[in-house]
């Protein structure tokens, strides 16, 4: 099972996206900000979820070259920035 952050991450990240749609679909330029805001929120949670399922993948065998693929990145822009995370 994956672990909670990730799980609560994405889902608020899935609101935050939301949110913005709403706002932007409203064609006023508070809207559109308010709405540049809920993506920035939206970014943070997919990178907090990223980092929780890196984490899970590595803790269960998956190779940097897996966890690389999947991210559509080379295994050493994987391996560095999780590993500045602290990812093993």
């Amino acid at each position: 099972m994956i672990d909670a952050p990730a799980t609560v991450a994405a889902r608020r990240a899935e609101l935050h996206v939301r949110d913005a749609v709403h706002h932007a679909q409203a064609e006023a330029p508070l809207d559109a900000l308010a709405g540049i805001a809920e993506l920035t929120s939206a970014r943070r949670d997919i990178d907090l979820a990223t980092l929780e399922l890196v984490r899970f993948c590595r803790a269960r065998g998956r190779s940097w070259k897996d966890i690389a693929g999947a991210l559509g990145v080379t295994r050493g822009a994987a391996s560095t920035r999780f590993r500045s995370a602290g990812v093993r």
